[in-house]
C-alpha cells in the first residue's frame, strides 16, 4: 500500500519539525512555511491531505483552502485545520471554505495522531469507492456497447417502404428499445418501448423485451400474441416490482394496406393515413409487466399512402424555462404540422424542437424514434 500524501503548511519552524518527527514515518511529507509556498508546492505534490495553520504569512489559512476548493482539479483533499482560536467565527468560516476538521494548539499528540488518522482512513476509502466505480463504469459501458448492438444499425430493406430511425440515449445504459423486420413478404412488423427506470436493469426489461419480438420474426406469432407473451414474461420477472414497459408495435400489411396496432401505455402515435387524414394513436391496454391483460390490435386503413411516426416521452419532457415542461399537446402541435409536409425527418424534428428551446436543449430522457411511410 502507498504512503499517504501529506502536505504540512505551518509557519512556525518547532512545530513543523514535530510534525514530521510524530508523521514521518507514516506518511510521505511535503513542507511549506506559508501560505503562498503551500499553494506553489501544491500542485506538483499532489498531497491527500493538508495540515494548514489558519494564521500564517504572505496568505493566510482561509485563502489556501479557497485556492485548494475552486482552483484544484483534485477537490477530494483532506483539509485539516491547525488554530490556536477557538473562537466559533473562525471555525465556521473555515467549514464554509472546505476545511474538513480541527487540531486545536498546543496539539495533544495522541488526539492530533487520531485525526490525522481518520483523515487518512477517508483519502484510502475514496481511493477505494474510485477503483469500484472504475470497475462499475466499465461493466456499464459493455452493458451500453452490447444493448447498441442488438438494436437495429442499418441495411434496411423492404419494397414499398422508407423508414429512419432515432436513438440517443440519456446515459449508457438505456431503457428504450426500437426494432423493425419483415413478418411475411408483404408486412413489416415495427415497435417502439420505453422501459421504466435507466441504467442495466432496464436495458435488462428491455433485452427481454427484444428478446420476445425477435422470436416473432423467425416463427411468426400474431401482434396480439407477441405482446401478450411479452406482458406474461414480465409479470413473471418484475411483477409486484415498479418496473413496467410501455409500448407501440405495428403490423403494415401492403397487400390489404392496412396498419394493425397495439398501444400498452405508451405515447399517442401519429398516422397519416392518404395524405389528409391524422390518427393519433392513444393507448389501447394498460403497460406491460403488472398485471394480466386481454390484448387486441386496432386496425387503420389506407388507399394510397401511410406515414407513421412512433417515438418515447423524452421528445417532450424537458424544460423549455424551469418549471415549464414542453409538454405532449405543444409536441403533439409541432409534429402533426411537420408529418403534413413532405420534408419530414426525424433530425429536422430534434432541431425544431431546440429552436423552440431557443437554446441548447438538455434532453434529460432518452430519445428513441422510428418514421414510417410508404412509397407505393
Amino acid at each position: 500500500m502507498r504512503k499517504v500524501k501529506l502536505l504540512i503548511a505551518e509557519d512556525s519552524g518547532i512545530n513543523r519539525n514535530f510534525l514530521v518527527r510524530l508523521l514521518g514515518e507514516e506518511f510521505e511529507i511535503e513542507e511549506s512555511c506559508d501560505g503562498e509556498e503551500a499553494v506553489e508546492k501544491f500542485p506538483a505534490f499532489a498531497p491527500d491531505i493538508v495540515l494548514l495553520d489558519i494564521h500564517m504569512p504572505v496568505m493566510d489559512g482561509l485563502e489556501v483552502i479557497r485556492h485548494i476548493r475552486n482552483s484544484s482539479v483534485e477537490r477530494d483533499v483532506f483539509i485539516l485545520v491547525l488554530t490556536g482560536e477557538e473562537s466559533t467565527e473562525v471555525k465556521v468560516e473555515a467549514l464554509n471554505q472546505g476545511a474538513n476538521d480541527f487540531v486545536l494548539k498546543p496539539f495533544v499528540r495522541e488526539e492530533l495522531q487520531a485525526r490525522v488518522r481518520v483523515a487518512k482512513r477517508q483519502v484510502l476509502i475514496l481511493e477505494e469507492l474510485r477503483r469500484a466505480y472504475s470497475v462499475i463504469s466499465s461493466e456499464m459501458d459493455m452493458v451500453a456497447d452490447l444493448q447498441t448492438r442488438l438494436l437495429p444499425r442499418g441495411g434496411f430493406e423492404f419494397p414499398g417502404i422508407d423508414l429512419d430511425w432515432m436513438y440517443l440515449p440519456s446515459g449508457r445504459a438505456s431503457g428504450d428499445y426500437y426494432d423493425f423486420f419483415p413478418v411475411g413478404p408483404d408486412t413489416l412488423r415495427f415497435v417502439v418501448a420505453d422501459v421504466s427506470g435507466h441504467g442495466a436493469r432496464a436495458a435488462f426489461i428491455m433485452n427481454t423485451v427484444r428478446a420476445i419480438f425477435r422470436m416473432s420474426w423467425r416463427n411468426y406469432f400474431p401482434l396480439e400474441q407477441v405482446v401478450s407473451f411479452v406482458n406474461d414474461d414480465l409479470c413473471q420477472i418484475v411483477g409486484g416490482e415498479a418496473d413496467f414497459v410501455t409500448l407501440m408495435a405495428c403490423d403494415l400489411d401492403l397487400s390489404t394496406r392496412t396498419l394493425s396496432y397495439i398501444n400498452a401505455g405508451h405515447c399517442p402515435g401519429f398516422f397519416l393515413a392518404d395524405r389528409e387524414l391524422m390518427h393519433e394513436v392513444s393507448p389501447n391496454c394498460r403497460p406491460l409487466g403488472i398485471f394480466s391483460l386481454n390484448i387486441s390490435a386496432g386496425e387503420i386503413s389506407f388507399k394510397n399512402s401511410l406515414k407513421a411516426f412512433l417515438y418515447t416521452d423524452g421528445f417532450y419532457e424537458w424544460e423549455l424555462a424551469p418549471g415549464d415542461i414542453l409538454g405532449l399537446d405543444r409536441f403533439r402541435h409541432e409534429v402533426q404540422q411537420m408529418i403534413l409536409q413532405d420534408g419530414f425527418d426525424l433530425r429536422g424534428l430534434k432541431d425544431r424542437l431546440e429552436r423552440i428551446g431557443g437554446h441548447v436543449v438538455r434532453f434529460r430522457d432518452d430519445l428513441t424514434a422510428l418514421w414510417i411511410r410508404t412509397n407505393l
